[in-house]
């Protein structure tokens, strides 16, 4: 940051409201500020908000480059350990997704999730799918395909070892997004239908959407 975009920052921050407040609240004019309250925002407080507003619009380009130019996608499928409860779940779910909220890896382009509970236990024996659910709580995230699915997994590994939020295993495949989109709307083969059904009973008992933006 230039010393111009430096002492624009500083008078842009002393009109705030909040700034005013708070040297009204000391006792001091608004206006009258010390010389070491600026050269703290210039030098620590500025660069920051500097950098995070660059980083917050490199990654909205990022986005709108890839929302209209790119048809491919990553789904990653998080398994949680079944002997959690239904609120253990949901809250091991809510923690993973702000994990990755947190981390913000550059592959998170265009995020989107979805909670899921329910499986079968039988998937060989089709006849039987839709009598057979079974507890089996996970969520699966679909990503722009921006990068190598090699680096989804190393991440992965990382930020959930130890099985971590109750994670035994992972998935990560490429397919094209929009089909991915449906997915996770809940567009699945006829004899997965009552699972669909009872995710998102499951979902409205604990205030859950149906999608959730990463």
């Amino acid at each position: 940051m230039s010393e111009k975009d430096q002492r624009e920052a500083w008078r842009n921050f002393v009109n705030t409201r909040e700034y005013k407040k708070s040297c009204k609240e000391a006792g001091e004019e608004w206006d009258a500020y010390k010389e070491r309250e600026r050269e703290e925002f210039i030098f620590e407080i500025a660069p920051g908000i500097a950098a995070k507003a660059k980083a917050q619009r490199l990654r909205r380009m990022t986005e709108e480059y890839h929302a209209a130019h790119n048809p491919e996608g990553h789904l990653i499928t998080l398994c949680i350990d079944q002997k959690q409860s239904e609120a253990e779940a949901v809250a091991s779910q809510n923690a993973i997704v702000d994990d990755l909220r947190k981390a913000n890896y550059q592959w998170l382009v265009c995020a989107k999730a979805v909670y899921e509970y329910w499986g079968h236990t039988d998937a060989a024996n089709a006849e039987n799918l839709s009598t057979n659910l079974k507890w089996n709580p996970h969520l699966h995230i679909l990503v722009k395909a921006t990068g190598k699915m090699s680096v989804i997994r190393q991440h992965l590994a990382r930020k959930f070892k130890d099985k971590k939020h109750g994670i035994y295993i992972f998935d990560v495949r490429q397919l094209p997004y929009e089909e991915g989109e449906e997915y996770l709307n809940g567009y699945k083969i006829a004899e997965k239908m009552d699972g669909v059904v009872a995710d998102k009973s499951t979902r409205e008992k604990y205030n859950l959407a149906d999608l959730i933006i990463i």
